[in-house]
């Protein structure tokens, strides 16, 4: 069979369709935060408001968010990396922002701050970086009120000059040897949304007496706001009852089931008093009102919050131990109530067992 020949005209067409195909040098980065540890992002990478949550800071100079490869858009120079600074902002709630650590080994700290809504960081040095993905460092991140997300921001009122770039041997649109989001790179995902609830409970269930025996467990019920996402979309194992500084622990896990009343479209948890036990066994006194945030993830994609008010009564405190922050940080402090005077031995052990230090 003859194949006839393609007329010049035909050529040319083929010629810029397969320009038009090649790499797209103009938006070939992507920068991401990663908070569960696996190195990428996902629906998962959620502000906890259980507890500090370390943030790590992800960058890949040379693909985009969808894994297509770039070119440098002005110039020959390799996508690498020398230097770096970027700012993060938390909307929707005030956050603390810990101690940052840098992974790049990046010998000058040019300047790190912080306010409760927005974080910065400029660090650089050599040696000079090949193309490809790197942490860029991780700070931990507690959110003090609301229900904040983390998003990267391009300018910050607390130094103004700073932006979120990286310095390269590809010269980018605005400056030589920088890349900038929002003017080279578009690519950028910061924390997962977090969805309103609203969260009650009926009858006594908001009462939680410690000194009555005749309950085993304690049940709320949790609504989406406004319809903001669908109760069948909840992660049931996920649910979490936080009340920092009551107990032993931060946090306690509901039971691993849930019935959703599609009458009154609410789902029902509930918490054993174990479980409740180890959270507020601080708690001294009669008919304490302490509010306390129920939280969980979507199968969906982010996650929700939401509070409510409880009456908590213990005759004595219960603890006989307390540890702060826990899970540990770098400094924790042990509080001890012993109920008879005298000395005491105290060992600390790790999860495997071995003893670190008495």
């Amino acid at each position: 069979m003859k194949i006839p020949r393609p007329s010049p005209g035909y050529f040319l067409l083929i010629v810029l369709l397969l320009l038009a195909c090649g790499v797209n040098p103009a938006a070939g980065q992507y920068i991401y935060i990663d908070t569960d540890g696996d190195g990428d992002h996902d629906a998962s990478d959620v502000l906890s408001a259980a507890g500090p949550t370390t943030v790590a800071i992800w960058l890949e100079t040379n693909h985009n968010r969808n894994g297509a490869a770039a070119v440098c858009a002005n110039g020959s120079g390799p996508l690498d990396i020398f230097s770096y600074e970027f700012i993060l902002r938390a909307s929707g709630g005030a956050v603390t922002w810990g101690p940052y650590t840098d992974t790049m080994a990046f010998p000058f700290d040019f300047g790190v701050g912080s306010s409760s809504s927005d974080f910065f960081v400029t660090r650089g040095g050599s040696p000079i970086t090949a193309p490809g993905r790197y942490q860029l460092g991780s700070v931990t991140v507690d959110v003090n009120s609301g229900t904040p997300v983390l998003e990267f921001a391009r300018s910050t009122l607390l130094r103004p000059a700073t932006g979120t770039r990286f310095g390269s041997n590809c010269t980018g649109v605005n400056f030589n040897n920088t890349i900038e989001l929002g003017v080279d790179f578009f690519d950028a995902d910061g924390s997962a949304p977090v969805f309103t609830a609203l969260v009650g409970t009926t009858g006594s269930q908001d009462i939680i007496n410690f000194q009555a025996n005749n309950w085993t467990q304690r049940c709320i019920e949790i609504k989406a706001n406004a319809g903001s996402f669908n109760l069948t979309d909840i992660d049931v194992s996920s649910i979490q009852m936080v009340s920092p500084g009551t107990g032993n622990v931060n946090a306690v896990p509901c039971k691993n089931s849930g019935i959703i009343n599609t009458s009154t479209g609410t789902l029902t948890v509930c918490f054993t008093r174990s479980e409740l036990l180890k959270l507020f066994c601080y708690v001294a006194g009669s008919n304490n009102l302490i509010t306390v945030k129920v939280i969980g993830n979507l199968y969906g994609g982010g996650s929700f919050s939401g509070t409510v008010t409880l009456k908590v009564s213990f005759g004595t405190i219960n603890c006989v131990a307390r540890l702060w922050p826990n899970p540990l940080a770098k400094e924790s402090v042990i509080e001890l109530r012993t109920y008879q005077p005298g000395f005491i031995r105290v060992s600390i052990y790790d999860v495997q067992g071995r003893l670190v230090r008495r």
